[in-house]
């Protein structure tokens, strides 16, 4: 597995827009950007394919960040790998478009730490059925036997993606919505002609979190199960390669989301 130095701390997470613009296309302009696409390699590379703002490690599907938001400004040190859900912090606006997303209150843990709890409880949704997802390369006519306790674990992890979108009803209360475009919105027009409120958001919306609902959107397509079977590919030290551990659901369960 890649190691990410230990000289390059692991970066905050706030709730953020591009200021310019959010436009679903604004991705699909970077990647198609020439000079973007030669450098972003030697970024993946330098942070040893590790999310810069949660550790997660995948060798694929990983993406690039620009650090100060100007998406023209490619240099290396301005670039940061992140795993989708870390990026689509950077972009609420966009996430919200694409619907793969929802704003819930969440001040018991921190946003890397619920993007990996919800990428536990996808991986639990594509392996903890009795036909579970196969890595990359299984042959067509082999079986993959399902998990002895994937039905506790699959029972578990869809407890927990209820009662934490059950928390978007206290973000609505709390700011006015739960919809990651509408706050994009605002936080836009904030950046535009209040900047100096702007780089205040992460105050003014502690413990807001951005959750993703089982969605990765790519020219309109949920490309999600193509990330799960990366995540789960042995050959290339997928993080979750060796499985789920049922031992661990009831103390999150328990101690972050009161479910008994």
């Amino acid at each position: 597995m890649a190691k990410r130095k230990t000289d390059q701390p692991l970066l905050p997470l706030i709730l953020s827009v591009k200021a310019a613009n959010w436009r679903m296309n604004d991705q699909d302009q970077d990647h198609a950007d020439r000079e973007f696409q030669k450098i972003r390699e030697k970024a993946l590379q330098r942070d040893g394919y590790r999310c810069r703002f949660c550790n997660f490690f995948s060798r694929k599907f990983q993406e690039v960040h620009h650090k100060d938001d100007d998406h023209h400004n490619n240099t290396l040190e301005n670039l940061v790998t992140a795993c989708f859900m870390c990026h689509s912090v950077q972009h609420i606006g966009l996430s919200g478009h694409m619907k793969e997303s929802v704003l819930i209150w969440l001040p018991e843990i921190s946003q890397a730490a619920l993007n990996h709890l919800i990428r536990s409880c996808i991986v639990a949704r594509f392996t903890c059925t009795e036909t579970p997802l196969s890595p990359p390369g299984t042959p067509p006519n082999r079986k993959i036997a399902p998990y002895a306790d994937g039905g506790e674990i699959l029972s578990a992890a869809e407890s927990v993606m209820a009662a934490l979108q059950d928390r978007s009803a206290e973000a609505a209360k709390l700011i006015g919505t739960s919809d990651p475009k509408e706050l994009g919105s605002i936080l836009q027009d904030i950046a535009i002609q209040r900047p100096d409120i702007y780089e205040t958001r992460g105050e003014i919306l502690n413990g807001i979190r951005l959750m993703n609902l089982g969605k990765k959107m790519s020219n309109d397509k949920d490309v999600l199960v193509e990330h799960v079977r990366a995540w789960i590919d042995p050959k290339t030290n997928g993080p979750y390669s060796s499985g789920l551990k049922a031992d661990s659901w009831s103390e999150i369960m328990r101690d972050v989301l009161g479910i008994s």
